[in-house]
């Protein structure tokens, strides 16, 4: 009596392979090198370093929100929650100004999460960025992110969902 009902699209890339080796990964080094020309810098913390980073990171979100005239929607993605955020670890892209003490304000993050099992995959929720972000942010985000999963010896990541697509 169940009935499978399409409800969007998901992207997932195996690990192993990703490189940004090849003329046809030329875009993917310019979005690395331009973010860190423009001193981008990724890390990804542990779980429970989002209430710490609560003004900046609600700062990004709602400054991202502002900037797509929406509102939080948490059909099939995470929302602007940080109890929620706190779950799990979190990628940030932070962005120093020479001669700024501290290790810069974040302008990108996402929140991850791991799935255990044999398959070794790390899915990707919530995903926001400052308008005044540099260009690329988030392509460097989700290639920084992308490495990072495969240093941790995940075998797949997963872009999120697209909700709707391909209907």
């Amino acid at each position: 009596g169940l009935a499978m009902r399409k409800i969007g699209e998901t992207a997932v890339v195996e690990v192993a392979a990703f490189t940004l080796e090849g003329k046809s990964r030329q875009n993917l080094r310019t979005a690395v090198t331009r973010a860190e020309r423009e001193r981008a810098v990724f890390e990804v913390l542990p779980p429970g370093s989002a209430s710490p980073l609560a003004e900046q990171l609600k700062a990004v979100s709602d400054a991202w929100l502002a900037g797509h005239n929406g509102e939080e929607k948490s059909f099939s993605l995470g929302r602007f929650d940080l109890a929620y955020l706190d779950l799990t670890p979190l990628a940030v892209v932070r962005q120093t100004t020479e001669g700024e003490p501290g290790p810069g304000r974040i302008v990108a993050f996402a929140n991850l999460m791991p799935g255990a099992g044999p398959d070794r995959e790390v899915a990707i929720d919530l995903m926001r960025y400052s308008p005044q972000s540099p260009h690329g942010i988030m392509d460097y985000l989700f290639i920084r992110t992308i490495q990072w999963a495969g240093a941790e010896g995940y075998a797949h990541f997963d872009l999120g969902m697209a909700p709707l697509a391909g209907l």
